[in-house]
């Protein structure tokens, strides 16, 4: 709250731009006057039912009147804040594997305090809503004493595994996969369930089966080695509330591919896996 907006972060695959952050109103009304622009003005900008309205209109002024530099005060903590903020990406922003994923066991600093400023870090850059405080702390104890941890942040749970973080959708968690299927593959997609699964490579059409793995299956694969499910999924770091959801396509009880686009209903990253 201190830093207030950033005058530039990233939105989807845009940028959002605020060039007039560190313009006053006054400038801006001066050169509107000067070189004769109209501008409208938001009635709700009056309204001291909101927050900031009433910071602004009812707080702000009457600091004024008895701390003449308040307003130059609060610009020199929230420019330290924003600097500090800045400092810290820096470093911490390569543990941030993605908005879904933060590496928080390959973090330098263990410390109590060094976790808790990489999370609630990792949170804000992403706009996730911060739990409380005690949530947190109490969420890092169970980190560093290896018992797994989990934490709820709105719709969302954060999970940990083999030390990172995951943020998975808390009604996918509680849903069950869609049933296994035979299908003609010809047009190289299959959708199951949340996903768009794609092969790895051309074929001729051919009757496959596409369904989750269980952890007793035994893999044949199409150079006739076999490997157990459970460790092809150790093998490939996967999470173990994810396995009921990535689907598996064989054909003729071939292991052809563990591989898709989209998880969670949103198309944001590809997850490859070769099989050989």
């Amino acid at each position: 709250a201190l830093i207030g907006m950033r005058p530039k972060r990233q939105l989807n695959k845009g940028w959002i731009v605020r060039p007039f952050l560190g313009i006053s109103k006054m400038m801006i009304q001066e050169y509107a006057i000067e070189h004769h622009l109209v501008w409208c003005i938001d009635p709700t900008n009056e309204e001291i039912d909101y927050t900031r309205n009433y910071l602004r209109n009812s707080l702000i002024p009457q600091l004024e009147e008895r701390f003449l530099s308040v307003k130059k005060q609060i610009i020199k903590t929230q420019t330290f804040c924003s600097y500090s903020q800045e400092a810290m990406l820096h470093w911490m922003e390569p543990y941030f594997i993605s908005k879904t994923q933060l590496a928080w066991s390959e973090y330098p600093d263990q410390s109590k305090a060094g976790l808790f400023t990489l999370i609630s870090t990792w949170l804000n850059f992403f706009h996730y809503e911060h739990p409380s405080l005690k949530a947190v702390e109490c969420f890092i104890e169970q980190l560093l004493s290896g018992k797994g941890g989990q934490l709820c942040i709105q719709d969302k749970t954060l999970l940990n595994y083999n030390g990172r973080l995951f943020v998975e959708s808390t009604s996918d968690l509680l849903r069950d996969p869609p049933e296994k299927k035979k299908i003609f593959f010809e047009s190289g997609l299959i959708k199951w369930g949340i996903y768009h699964v794609v092969h790895k490579q051309d074929f001729l059409p051919q009757l496959i089966e596409i369904r989750r793995l269980n952890k007793n299956d035994t893999l044949v694969l199409p150079n006739r080695k076999k490997i157990k499910a459970q460790n092809f999924w150790n093998q490939y770091n996967i999470p173990p509330w994810k396995r009921k959801w990535l689907p598996a396509i064989f054909s003729e009880k071939i292991f052809l591919q563990y591989y898709t686009y989209c998880y969670n209903g949103e198309l944001f990253q590809e997850q490859p896996f070769d099989i050989s």
